[in-house]
């Protein structure tokens, strides 16, 4: 770790240690909002008609909230691969490389494979999620709030 520091402070300057930051920034903010949105509103829907929360129901909901969120953030991360790349682009010069390259459907180069693990991701951590909630909610909630529930 230390010769890697070393190495990038020697070629690129101290600003070379937060290459990509602003792409993974835009990345994980973006697709933490629409995780979380997309399973609350996927969750809310199924309380209003009454579908019972089951184990199923949050893996299905998590992974369809990875498919939103994959399909939804992609370009940013796929910038944030082209600025941590070993050419190291500006996240500016990332975004027109790419449209110069592979035009507006570049955004979305690797979808694929990145779906095939966020699917599964997904459910998996809501489904985690939910049953954390169902162990510690009666631990950490004042009785009237764990009746309204």
């Amino acid at each position: 770790m230390t010769h890697c520091i070393r190495t990038i402070l020697k070629e690129d300057g101290f600003l070379g240690l937060y290459r990509g930051l602003a792409g993974t920034t835009l990345k994980q903010a973006g697709a933490t909002a629409f995780r979380m949105g997309t399973y609350n509103i996927l969750k809310d829907y199924e309380k209003r008609r009454d579908i019972k929360q089951t184990t199923a129901t949050n893996f299905a909901n998590g992974s369809v909230a990875g498919i939103v969120t994959t399909l939804a953030t992609q370009p940013f991360d796929t910038i944030k691969t082209r600025c941590q790349s070993a050419r190291g682009a500006t996240t500016v010069e990332a975004f027109r490389s790419i449209v110069a390259d592979y035009g507006m459907t570049g955004f979305w180069k690797g979808t694929t494979m990145r779906l095939g693990r966020t699917v599964f991701s997904g459910g998996i951590l809501f489904t985690t999620y939910e049953w954390a909630a169902a162990i510690l909610n009666p631990l950490v909630l004042p009785k009237d709030e764990r009746l309204r529930g």
